[in-house]
């Protein structure tokens, strides 16, 4: 790609040369202030491009995280049913609710309450590990909001909190522990209401996925409640949970910002643009958020619809290209050009050496609109795009293909122990791997972070399964041969689509995905991703 895009450059200069060396004396003025306004335009594109790809990541990954935790829910509530005792003995139920706490790690507490809000059970997170609360520290927490609303639900009914603080003996903890809390009515053997099941999630663990994609976006990012308020503000943290420290706080996004406030809540996503700025964003439905996948009842939520906004704020360098005043683009031109009505020449050069960068530009901006910028492959928004194209016409190719759903074991420990650096490593290493093992019509796709997608065009899930085997064959050998301080490892699910079955794609890929998960599950029993210098 890179020596055609050398070539097109060449070719236009040189065009571009011939152009203006007859006709420029006439048209300069012109010319430039439509090829300046042009040339806004596309940078304008490739930001917009960007801030989209940024705002699509951050949705995924909070919308993915966030609808496991009704799943959790109930089979937390599960294993308190099947185990629990006749004896108020609750030990068994205990030790696996340890085990369970440990393993997942996100979970600042697990509880059951019985009907008068004492706790009965609860399992408390720590950074040594999670522990087993002794009785004696054991609270009643009936004037919690979270015990009477779980309780007054019906079986099978999930109540959502709002996204806020750990509050402890009426403070605000310290350091702030973001918190949503799940919780269910229980109802023993008998069928009989008995307590209640609460999940306290430390979100701490998705803000700071958040901060993360942060770190590359373009623009400031944020993450707001439903009213407003700043939940994540990477620009400037102290405005975040204004309203946990006061309900009637004025700190918040739709304050500062009510004009474009207004116009996001008319859509589901999009880009505002006025003088404070451009912002695109994307709501995240609370419906989408949490989906219970064990059981289907109803969950009444107060965490209520997201917010994720990237914003170019109009102090930004980059707003200069969202401005495309005619006063503005004369006035750079006489101050940059003004020596093309003397040099006639050397002016002609100039322009002609713009004009073909501009067009290696709009290049590259479709390039990386199309493929992850990292690894190569197609990104989530263009792989989609593909993948739904082959699906349509499934028929008229092959009766069959396969989707592999891919996670990155240990990227996160990678990141953590041995910087992002060695992270990049292993997902470029995963990436080369794939594509040299697979056939020139399968393609790859970057879902998020470390999540991927192979698509085995044509091919049945047997046969997808011992691609699959060679490719992993070509980890082990990087393991064996390569002395790193890491190992290479992929948890995979492959599902097959089949035409006229009447499978819905995004069916396809959730099952895919849970096969993977359920893979990861057993992988991370024994794996240590990290070797031992």
């Amino acid at each position: 790609m890179l020596n055609n895009l050398v070539k097109k450059k060449k070719r236009a200069f040189l065009l571009a040369l011939l152009v203006s060396f007859f006709g420029i004396s006439i048209v300069s003025t012109g010319f430039l202030l439509m090829f300046l306004s042009q040339s806004n335009t596309l940078k304008q594109t490739e930001i917009r491009a960007a801030e989209e790809s940024t705002v699509g990541t951050v949705t995924y990954f909070v919308t993915y995280k966030i609808n496991r935790l009704t799943s959790d829910l109930e089979f937390v509530s599960d294993i308190l049913l099947d185990h629990y005792p006749g004896n108020r003995d609750f030990s068994d139920v205990a030790s696996i609710w340890l085990a369970y706490s440990n393993r997942r790690t996100v979970y600042d507490q697990i509880r059951y309450l019985d009907l008068e809000g004492n706790e009965i059970i609860r399992i408390n997170y720590s950074a040594d590990g999670s522990y087993v609360v002794p009785q004696d520290q054991l609270q009643n927490k009936k004037d919690r909001y979270y015990f009477q609303d779980s309780l007054s639900l019906e079986k099978n009914q999930i109540f959502i909190s709002q996204f806020d603080l750990n509050v402890e003996n009426n403070q605000i903890e310290q350091p702030i522990k973001p918190m949503l809390r799940l919780g269910t009515p229980f109802f023993d053997a008998a069928g009989k209401k008995a307590g209640v099941v609460v999940l306290n999630y430390a979100a701490m663990d998705i803000l700071q996925q958040v901060k993360t994609i942060s770190t590359t976006n373009v623009g400031n990012l944020f993450l707001l409640n439903s009213e407003g308020y700043w939940l994540f503000n990477q620009n400037d943290p102290q405005k975040e949970w204004a309203f946990m420290f006061d309900p009637n706080s004025s700190v918040s996004f739709a304050s500062e910002y009510p004009e474009e406030w207004s116009a996001m809540q008319s859509s589901s996503a999009g880009t505002v643009q006025t003088k404070n700025g451009s912002f695109c964003y994307a709501k995240l439905l609370s419906g989408d958020m949490f989906q219970s996948g064990i059981r289907s009842g109803a969950i009444f939520s107060q965490a209520g619809d997201w917010y994720v906004v990237s914003m170019i704020p109009n102090t930004s360098p980059d707003w200069q290209y969202f401005s495309n005043q005619i006063g503005d683009l004369l006035l750079y031109i006489v101050q940059r050009y003004y020596v093309f009505y003397i040099v006639f020449l050397g002016v002609a050069f100039v322009l002609s050496t713009l004009y073909a960068g501009n067009l290696l530009k709009k290049e590259e901006v479709q390039y990386y609109a199309e493929y992850d910028v990292m690894t190569g492959v197609y990104n989530r928004n263009a792989g989609i795009q593909r993948l739904n194209a082959l699906y349509k016409n499934l028929s008229k190719n092959s009766c069959v293909t396969s989707i592999c759903f891919l996670d990155v074991n240990g990227l996160k420990e990678v990141n953590d122990v041995l910087g992002h650096e060695s992270g990049d490593e292993l997902l470029i290493t995963v990436t080369s791997t794939i594509r040299s093992n697979i056939r020139a019509n399968d393609f790859v796709i970057r879902f998020g972070g470390d999540e991927f997608v192979i698509v085995f065009a044509g091919m049945g899930i047997e046969y997808a399964e011992q691609a699959w085997g060679r490719i992993v064959a070509a980890f082990n050998a990087i393991n064996s041969m390569e002395n790193r301080p890491y190992v290479v490892s992929v948890s995979h699910g492959i599902q097959e689509i089949n035409c006229g079955a009447g499978q819905m794609l995004d069916s396809i890929l959730q099952q895919a995905d849970e096969k993977m998960y359920e893979e990861k599950r057993r992988i991370k029993s024994t794996l240590q991703v990290l070797r031992k210098q």
